[in-house]
This record gives structure tokens, sequence and C-alpha cells, in this order.
């Protein structure tokens, strides 16, 4: 980093999220004539925001491919969603209440729920029923919930102005949260202050799911990172708004300037824009760049991006620490750099997941590969450049997740932990395993089907598949936790 990056305001705070008074007018802003001021509607009052117009219902069919079977909610972790992570002014820890063990969902005992999303470093949950409708719970102090309003929820509510949506998936940061239709339409609410929601303009929070103006384009990916969001349409092209800090945009800036020649600030891209070059670097990191790339995966660390394009190859860029990025080298990367060792047709990657400070790929033949550094709290040398989790080697991974502090991995009935550092009981290990230094299995949860993982600041939450009645069984014997009040 730096010395002008660390320099300070007189306050003491870094000034380094303030608005630019223009907008760059880069030659890959596709959408450039989007709106400039906010709207009635993103400020939770006024009129409702653009609606789908046209959009007939979907078949059964349609739905299950695109959410596939319900599975059981089960929880772990710190449920005090307003407390997680934070101190009162006295430094005295806020209290919490915490899951050690992984329990049912009481709420949720009557819902078929097929996806569970969390972020990295978030504390509210979307889950999408079967249905194709949004019910959201968790800390709202943004709008992330798309409530209309900032009141927390313990019990899942449903998002009310996308009942006429069918919503397939959803993504978010640390505040900010994404709803993607079963159209290829986004909506988004919540933190703003960077763009990261991508409507155009950056009013600190939108409380209304607010449509994202994609100029026609259907969207069919799409992640955040903390304070920006990625998407791919059904083109294979990349998109991305909110806070270039790093290279995260991958639109070869980090947006910085100089406010006074002390004080530095970014400038922030409000609208989606299309990510025009993916190159291959050399040892003597000279570009050339790669034409024919069409993405079809993608997932966001915290200031990182990874994509998968048609050819089976990684792209990652953004921030480099502890080698996240997979390059041999802790350097930023603004534009998506080509990932050694995945290409070739026995070698081409086929899922990958960004963490806070790593990036995991798994290749076709299921080895799973690890860049960064997991923060277990051991003492542990960052790989610099993929590495086979040898701990997983012979393991069928079908889903995983990883968040600042913990990874939490979906493989031949039995979930995979580990994770240290700050932990709220989110390993699901009991309530005398607070960390885990190396792979360890959920006692609890060994023989269940789990479809579907996520994990969040302090919290897990996953899916679990009645396949037969011993599973069955085995998941009505896990506790049962109900919240007091809504």
């Amino acid at each position: 980093m730096s010395a002008a990056k660390k320099q300070k305001t007189k306050n003491g705070s870094r000034a380094t999220k303030k608005k630019r008074d223009e907008e760059s007018d880069d030659d890959f802003d596709d959408f450039e004539d989007q709106q400039t001021a906010p709207s009635p509607a993103s400020s939770g009052g006024g009129d409702q925001p653009d609606l789908e117009e046209g959009a007939a219902a979907p078949t059964e069919d349609e739905l299950q491919k695109h959410l596939g079977e319900p599975g059981r909610l089960i929880l772990a972790g710190c449920v005090s969603w307003d407390s997680t992570g934070k101190s009162s002014k006295n430094k005295i820890s806020m209290p919490f209440n915490c899951l050690w063990s992984p329990m049912r969902f009481g709420p949720c005992a009557d819902k078929k729920v097929c996806k569970v999303i969390t972020g990295r470093q978030s504390c509210h949950t979307v889950l999408i029923t079967n249905e194709g409708k949004a019910w959201v719970f968790g800390r709202n102090t943004n709008g992330q919930l798309g409530t209309c309003d900032t009141k927390a929820r313990n019990i899942p509510v449903i998002v009310d102005t996308l009942k006429e949506s069918t919503v397939i998936n959803a993504a978010m940061g640390k505040n900010h949260t994404l709803f993607l239709t079963i159209n290829g339409t986004v909506f988004g609410c919540g933190e703003n202050k960077c763009g990261q929601v991508g409507v155009g303009h950056t009013q600190p929070n939108i409380l209304v799911p607010t449509r994202i103006n994609m100029k026609g384009r259907k969207v069919v990916k799409l992640d955040c990172g903390n304070e920006f969001s990625m998407m791919v349409d059904s083109n294979g092209q990349l998109f991305g708004c909110g806070s270039p800090e790093y290279g995260q945009l991958g639109n070869n800036t980090d947006g910085q300037y100089f406010i006074t020649s002390s004080k530095l600030a970014f400038n922030y891209v409000t609208s989606p824009k299309r990510v025009p070059l993916f190159v291959e670097k050399d040892k003597d990191n000279r570009a050339t760049p790669i034409h024919d790339v069409s993405v079809v995966d993608l997932s966001c660390g915290i200031n990182h991006t990874a994509v998968i394009d048609s050819n089976r190859r990684v792209f990652t860029w953004g921030f480099g620490g502890y080698g996240r990025l997979g390059h041999a080298s802790q350097a930023d990367e603004k534009v998506p750099r080509l990932l050694r060792g995945f290409e070739g047709p026995q070698k081409g990657a086929a899922r990958i997941w960004c963490g806070g400070s790593c990036t995991f790929v798994l290749n076709h033949l299921n080895i799973l590969y690890m860049a960064g550094k997991i923060h277990t709290g051991a003492s542990r040398e960052a790989n610099m450049y993929p590495q086979v989790v040898q701990d997983l080697s012979g393991w069928t991974v079908t889903d995983m997740s990883v968040s600042c502090h913990a990874v939490a991995i979906a493989a031949d009935n039995n979930l995979v932990v580990q994770g240290g550092g700050k932990t709220y009981g989110e390993l699901a290990l009991g309530e005398g395993r607070k960390s885990s230094a190396n792979y360890d299995t959920v006692k609890t949860l060994e023989g269940i089907k789990v479809k579907q993982v996520a994990t969040g600041l302090g919290h897990l939450a996953l899916l679990a598949i009645d396949e037969n009645e011993e599973m069955t069984a085995k998941i009505n014997k896990l506790g049962q936790w109900t919240p007091k009040c809504a």
C-alpha cells in the first residue's frame, strides 16, 4: 500500500470514499445514460421501482431447472444479527445468541426452500422457495433486506415488492443485496455509497429493491464483493459496478484520484460497465490480450474476483494480498488475468469460490485447489499459487462456501469445515470447538446430504435433503431453533 494511500484526514478517518463530481466516460461504459439522481422509490417512499412487464409465469419444469429440489434449512453460529462483529463504545463485547451446533430453523419448517444465500461478511440471508419467491432475514441497517425499512428481521419475511417476479438467485456484499429473476432482470437494495447497487447514483441507502438498467441484456450470473457487484449476461460478457479499489472491477484502474496533495478518493462506477479486456502475462509481466473469453461462472471475494470461461480457463483480479489471485505474487491485478494451471482438456476448471483472502478452484476431475490463506488462528504460510487441498483428496465436492474466517464444504454426505479467528460457532462443531486449524467433519451432520452451504459473518446456513428415511431421521434428530421475536 502506498504512503499516499495511508494518509488520513484531520479527524483521523481515511478519505477514500468520496464521490467524484463527474463519472468516468471511458469507452466501455455501456450504460452511460443510466439515471444520475435518486428516484423516490430508492429512498423507501413514493412510487414503486420498475417491475418486470410482460413476463409469462414460469412452468414447474423451468423452476425446477433453475432452483432444483427443496431442502431443510439448518443454521449454526451467531443469530444476534445486529451484534455480530460489533463491540460497544467501551470495547465490551455485545451480547450474542450463538448456535454452537447445527439446528433446524423453526420458521422455515413449512417452507420449501430451494436456495440459501449470504455474503462473506454479511449478517443477512436470502431464501428462495420453490415458487421463486424471495424471503429475507437478518441485519437490515442499510435496507439490505429490501423490506423498505431498516428494521432487522429474526423471522424470514417475503420481499413484497418482488412478489410479482420469479426470483431464482441472489448475491450480497457486506450491506447490499442483488436479486436475479428468471427473466434476467436484477433488482438491488441496501448500502450504495460506492454505487455498488448499480442504479446510477451514490445515494447512501436504497431501501426498495430497484431495477438495474442493463439495456435489455439478460443477466444469468451475479455475485458481490463488500462494496462492488459483478454480473454476467447471456452472451458471457462481464459487467461491474461499485468501488474500483484494488482494480476489483477489472476495468484497468483502481479509480484513485487526489482531492488535495495528501487526500485520496475514488471514482465510483455507479452503473454496470462491461469488462472489455482479459489478458495473460509472461514471467516478465508483459500482458497479451485474450479475445475468446465467454464467462460462464464467477465468484467474488471481499476485494477480488475470479471467473471461469467457456474454455474452462480461470481468470482472477483485484486485491492480491496473501497470493489469493494465485499468480505467485501479492500484487494487485486491475484486469482479469489468466491463472496458469487450468488450461487444457485434462485440467479445466468446473467450479470456483472466493473467500475473504483465498480462492478455491475445483477442476473437472474433482480435484480441489486453493490459493491464498484461510485465517484459522494457526501460523501457516499462504499459498501464492493454486495448490491441491490434500486433506480432501478422494472426496467428491458438491458445494462449498468461504467467508473471512470459515470454510464449509459439502462432500460425500458430510459437511467438512475449517476456520478460526473470531468465530461465533459457525463451524457447527459444538460449544467446545470454536476453531479448527485442519479440515474436520461435523459429526452431527454425518450421513446427511447437503445440497447447498452458505457462510456469512459469524453464521452458517445450509440446505439438507430428505433423500431417504434414514436421512430424514438424522435431520429430525437435530435440535430446532425458533427466534423469540420477529
